[in-house]
This record gives C-alpha cells, sequence and structure tokens, in this order.
C-alpha cells in the first residue's frame, strides 16, 4: 500500500507501535527525521509499546549528527524505553512491527515530507527483518544491504513482467470477445433474413392462395437448410463457451465408457467426407485417405467428447488444406493407442506454433474462435493421453497433428 500523505504515514505508524504485541524494529536513515518523530510522538508511542511489554530497538544513521543540536536529548528520551543504537548503512526508513508488517519511508528533498510503502508480505518482510539485524549486529551489513536491494529489484522485474501477462491477457480476452462476438452474429444474421423470407413468402401464399409451387417449395427448402446450418454455428460456438467454462472452472467431466477407438474414428471421418461433399464447390480437390487398424483398439473413454477431438483436427486439416490428401492412421504402440492426422495444406505459422493449444490461438485472418485446440487438448489430457503438433518435414506441405490414448489393460 503506497501512502503520500505525510500525516497518515506517521498516524498508521504510530497506531502500529502502540499496538504491536511483541516486538518493535525502528531504522531512522536521518537524525533530523528523527527528531521529526520525536516531535510528533515518537517517545510516547514507545512508552506505550513498553508498557505492554514491547521490546524496541532503534537504528538510527550516524551521518548529520552535528547538523542537529538536540542529539543527544532525543537518543537520551527514547533509551527510557528502547533500545538505541547509532550505525551506518541506512538508506531508508523502516520500521518493522511483530515481524509481520513493515512501513518503508523515503523521505522528501525537506527532510520531513515523505513517500512511504506499507506492506504484511512475508516475503519483504522477512527479507527486511534480516537486513535490519545485520544492521543491528554491525555484521555483513553491506552484503545484507545489497541482498535486500537485489530482491527487491527481481521483485519489482517480476511485477513488471507480471503487468505485462495481464496486459496480453487483457489483450487476448479483448480479441476474443469480438470474435466471438462475429462468430455470432454471421449466422444470426442469415437466420433472421431468410425466415423473415419464410414468413413474408408464407404470409403472401395465404392471401394469394397459392399452394405448393414446385420452385417456391425448392427456394424454402434451401432457406430452411441455410438457417438449420447457420443455428448449428450458433450451437457450437456456444458449446465451445460453455466447454471453456467448465475446463476453466474445474467441471469439466467425462461419462467413459469401454469403446473401439476404430470405430470412433470411422464414424467421425464419415462425418467428415459428408460435410466435404455438402461443399464441392471448394472442397472437390481434397481426398481423405483412413488407414484403419485390423485389430480392434479398446479404450475407456468418452466417445462424444473423443468425436469433438477427432472431428475438430479433422476440420481444421480441411480448413486449410486447399487441395491434396488428408491422411488419418491409428496404431497400437506399447500401452497407448496413437492417432495421425496429415494434412496438404498451409501448415502451422509460426507466429501461433509456441501458443497453438493455449486459448485464443488464432490468426486474424484465418477466422474461428481459436478454442478448439484448447479444449482438444484439455479433452485428450483429461483422458490420460498427450496431443502435439509439428509442420510436415522432409519438404513435405502441410502439418500432422498426432494424440495418444491408453488402452484398456
Amino acid at each position: 500500500m503506497d501512502i503520500r500523505d505525510p500525516k497518515h504515514a506517521y498516524s498508521l505508524f504510530a497506531s502500529e507501535i502502540q499496538h504491536a504485541q511483541s516486538e518493535v524494529l525502528i531504522a531512522v536513515n536521518s537524525i533530523l527525521y528523527l527528531e521529526y518523530l520525536a516531535e510528533t510522538g515518537l517517545v510516547d508511542s514507545l512508552k506505550k509499546a513498553q508498557s505492554n511489554g514491547v521490546n524496541v530497538m532503534v537504528l538510527y544513521s550516524e551521518e548529520g549528527q552535528n547538523e542537529v543540536a538536540t542529539t543527544s536529548q532525543i537518543v537520551s528520551a527514547i533509551k527510557n524505553y528502547a533500545q538505541i543504537k547509532c550505525v551506518s548503512g541506512i538508506y531508508e526508513t523502516i520500521f518493522l512491527i511483530d515481524n509481520s508488517k513493515v512501513l518503508t519511508i523515503n523521505e522528501g528533498d525537506d527532510g520531513i515530507k515523505a513517500f512511504a510503502v506499507y506492506s504484511n508480505n512475508k516475503s519483504i518482510v522477512k527479507n527486511i527483518g534480516s537486513l535490519l539485524d545485520s544492521l543491528w549486529n554491525e555484521k555483513e551489513m553491506l552484503d545484507s544491504i545489497i541482498a535486500i536491494k537485489d530482491n527487491l529489484a527481481d521483485t519489482n522485474k517480476q511485477l513488471v513482467e507480471a503487468n505485462e501477462q495481464l496486459k496480453i491477457h487483457d489483450k487476448m480476452q479483448r480479441e476474443f470477445i469480438e470474435i466471438a462476438a462475429h462468430e455470432l452474429r454471421t449466422p444470426i444474421m442469415p437466420i433472421l433474413g431468410y425466415a423473415e423470407i419464410l414468413k413474408a413468402e408464407q404470409e403472401q401464399e395465404e392471401q394469394e392462395g397459392i399452394v405448393g409451387e414446385i420452385e417456391k417449395n425448392k427456394n424454402k427448402r434451401n432457406y430452411i437448410d441455410a438457417i438449420i446450418r447457420n443455428a448449428k454455428r450458433l450451437e457450437q460456438v456456444s458449446q465451445l463457451i460453455l466447454d471453456i467454462a467448465s475446463i476453466d472452472g474445474k467441471t469439466f467431466r467425462l461419462d467413459k465408457k469401454r469403446l473401439n477407438l476404430a470405430d470412433v474414428l470411422l464414424n467421425a471421418v464419415n462425418d467428415q467426407i459428408i460435410t466435404i461433399a455438402q461443399d464441392l464447390e471448394k472442397k472437390n480437390n481434397i481426398k481423405l485417405r483412413y488407414e484403419p487398424c485390423e485389430d480392434n483398439i479398446l479404450i475407456q473413454a468418452d466417445r462424444i467428447r473423443l468425436t469433438q477431438v477427432i472431428s475438430n483436427l479433422l476440420g481444421n486439416a480441411v480448413k486449410f488444406t486447399k487441395k491434396g490428401i488428408i491422411s488419418i492412421t491409428i496404431k497400437k504402440e506399447n500401452d497407448k493407442a496413437i492417432v495421425g492426422i496429415q494434412d496438404t495444406g498451409l501448415g502451422i505459422d509460426a507466429e501461433i506454433m509456441s501458443r497453438l493449444f493455449s486459448k485464443f490461438a488464432t490468426k486474424s485472418d484465418t477466422g474461428g474462435t481459436g478454442l478448439g485446440l484448447y479444449i482438444s487438448k484439455s479433452i485428450i489430457e483429461a483422458h490420460g493421453g498427450t496431443i502435439s503438433a509439428g509442420n510436415n518435414e522432409d519438404g513435405k506441405r502441410g502439418a500432422t497433428f498426432t494424440f495418444s490414448i491408453p488402452l484398456c489393460k
């Protein structure tokens, strides 16, 4: 806690001394400031602490003693209620209360006005306590000062780094909100538009008494198909958001059953083939090649969640492949089932390679929420498996995603 009001700082300091339970250690970096503290009630506070059985020790800097004529009087007054010692190496005023709270004060140009920092951070209190003990014992004083300064510098560096991470996280959250809003808005507009057209045509038919014209019925079917397709997109985006909430909220659960991974994979491939067939104009140059394993590959898994992973990986492969082959392989390796999905597409951009399985890992020109791979990784790891990805080697275009699932014992 930063305190910029000197009166507030001293009021807090005096209160802490008077309510101390066991020990108060004070280090004052100038005799001028010690005089100021004495004038504002330090001696009374020390008296109160002593009456409560509190052990009080006061260190003051040897620099500047000749500047204050009443130094001996101040020291004598404090000696009545505390141990006091003059040492070198004090660079700021510090109050340590019960080895649990610390107040540091940096003096202003006039020696009186100050900027104070109050903390009960255990690490900071411990380090400052060690420093003051060293000063009191007049041993290894310089090393202690350097150590505490280095520690404070490291702490400040960590705070700066943490602040930068927060900024990055905040930026990623804003980008996600923008992307999610766009993804939701895109299907909503045609749903509303087609629904309004259907409603208007229905009203016109009722007015004109026309029922069942072939062309109009065909158009209606197209409109209805578009509504269903876009509604499913909305459902998928909504499910992504729900999955993220359950994963981050530690409420993600699996409904594991004994099943054949080869069957799950085959069904997901067939579904993807149907999806590609519905968009022949854009995807007629893509072929899916599935190389099944001859043996049954039995695992204990959640069929729906595992299908979600496979469909997501296949969907990404199709999305980033303009032409070529997407190969799906499955095999046993020791006590695991290994599934590989290799494409001949654009490959993984170096910009997002290191954070590929993190939340919001997407590029603005590729679309999507950037949540699919993060969710897929969470699902696979919840099954006790692993997932990885990389660009193809040996001069081949595209990328390969691989995941493993433990076999049934």
